[in-house]
């Protein structure tokens, strides 16, 4: 199964999601499609196992009293991970995820435009949004995530 999962996650690499089918990934593997079949039901079966690998060769930190920066580090970690896979944050379940991977994509700065200045016109709809300084122009993507991730714990680790 690893064999299958490794070749699945360099076609994913080399070719993105819509690009790969279980047969491409067969010629990759020198076995027929039905041979796959036999380890894997479906496409989306094997997307989630790649995924699934992807996510968990990152390492957990062990536990030293200091949850915060253990949870920074998984999560800086998890986003290296990521970014190394340009397909996976697609296939992740939190819609979080998704959106950022489709603002990082969008590459018309027209666009971006236009929804940063909704986003700053619009601040009493988007209160968090419009202040948080994702949308200025200045922020790179690590800058932006490591802004977002360091409250996260605030919030996670807040004991009332």
């Amino acid at each position: 199964m690893t064999r299958i999962i490794d070749a699945a996650i360099a076609e994913l690499d080399a070719a993105g999601v819509e690009r790969l089918t279980m047969r491409k990934l067969a010629e990759r593997l020198e076995v027929t499609s039905t041979a796959l079949y036999w380890h894997v039901a479906t496409k989306e079966d094997l997307l989630d196992l790649a995924l699934d690998h992807v996510v968990g060769e990152v390492p957990v930190p062990a536990p030293d009293g200091r949850p915060r920066a253990g949870l920074r580090a998984l999560l800086m970690d998890w986003r290296a991970a990521m970014l190394a896979h340009p397909w996976s944050p697609g296939r992740s379940r939190g819609s979080c995820s998704m959106a950022d991977a489709t603002w990082r994509r969008l590459d018309d700065p027209a666009a971006i435009a236009k929804v940063r200045a909704h986003i700053l016109d619009s601040a009493e709809r988007y209160p968090t949004l419009s202040t948080s300084g994702f949308v200025d122009a200045g922020w790179s993507d690590a800058e932006r995530f490591a802004f977002g991730l360091d409250r996260v714990p605030d919030r996670l680790l807040t004991t009332s």
